[in-house]
């Protein structure tokens, strides 16, 4: 087995591809890449299959040795992606040779990068994903010194690129759209008008499991508790504190806070590369 080898492993680099569907009902989140969009466009540019597996890297701060030859495509956050100490664009397909060091420092826009190569990675698979969810103890963050499976290519040719201006800008102001969920009218006529009128603030408390904001005045409500019921990825929680709690990949599957609605799941891919301080609003959107 080939593939690359883990020089410098990051903060919470993983395995991840589409996530996991059906297991819910037990307990298993859905998990897969925080970032669908970077997923997709590096699954496509490079001719994978969508369920293709990449390397989800926040933060960046990871370094490869190449030790097969391949073809690879990294995309998402930009972490001044080099190769043997060049840089290197994003969105385009590169050949990578044994020896090829890939590196990827610290954001300086977005949060996540990825790399994904041709014909996907290889590693063991979880309930019918590779995704990896450290919530639920299947598989773990690639290590120092871990190889990075997957299969030697020595002849591809991709017709797609990206047009450098559909380029993801990931300091533009974001709003989320959200469709309403089934208790949306039970909320009170103005904590929902105080809901779409105000900005909210990231916390520091985000992660793969959610995203709590922080609005300048908390959503004042009589219903704070329900029974638990199922959960989905995108789900707008709003605890008695007043404060949001957006449900991301490796989401509980079960909650007992009431949910406003669910943000629209292209607009959960580019919170994913939002991080701390930043501001975000709400936009109710139709089925």
């Amino acid at each position: 087995m080939t593939g690359f080898r883990v020089v410098k492993a990051g903060f919470g680099a993983s395995i991840q591809d589409i996530g996991r569907e059906g297991y819910q009902a037990y307990g298993l989140s859905q998990s897969g890449a925080m970032d669908e969009h970077s997923l997709a466009w590096g699954n496509y540019l490079l001719h994978n299959a969508n369920k293709d597996s990449v390397i989800e890297m926040p933060l960046g701060s990871v370094s490869l040795l190449a030790e097969i030859n391949t073809y690879i495509c990294t995309t998402g956050a930009y972490c001044q992606f080099k190769i043997n100490h060049q840089p290197a664009p994003r969105y385009t397909v590169i050949k990578i040779n044994p020896g090829d060091t890939l590196t990827w420092l610290a954001p300086v826009s977005g949060v996540r990068a990825y790399l994904a190569v041709h014909n996907g990675f290889i590693s063991k698979h979880f309930y019918g994903s590779q995704s990896v969810s450290i919530r639920e103890n299947l598989g773990s963050f690639i290590k120092q010194g871990q190889l990075l499976a997957c299969k030697d290519c020595l002849n591809f040719e991709s017709k797609r690129i990206m047009l450098q201006n559909h380029l993801p800008n990931f300091n533009a102001p974001l709003e989320l759209r959200l469709i309403k969920g089934y208790q949306f009218n039970e909320f009170p006529a103005d904590l929902i008008k105080q809901f779409f009128q105000q900005s909210y603030k990231i916390t520091p408390h985000f992660d793969r499991t959610g995203c709590r904001l922080q609005a300048s005045t908390p959503l004042s409500t009589e219903k704070n508790l329900m029974i638990s019921e199922g959960m989905n990825s995108g789900a707008v929680q709003i605890p008695p504190n007043g404060q949001p709690i957006i449900m991301m990949k490796d989401h509980p599957t079960m909650g007992g806070y009431p949910k406003i609605g669910s943000v629209f799941s292209l607009d959960i891919a580019k919170l994913a590369q939002y991080h701390t301080n930043m501001e975000i609003k709400f936009k109710p959107i139709s089925i």
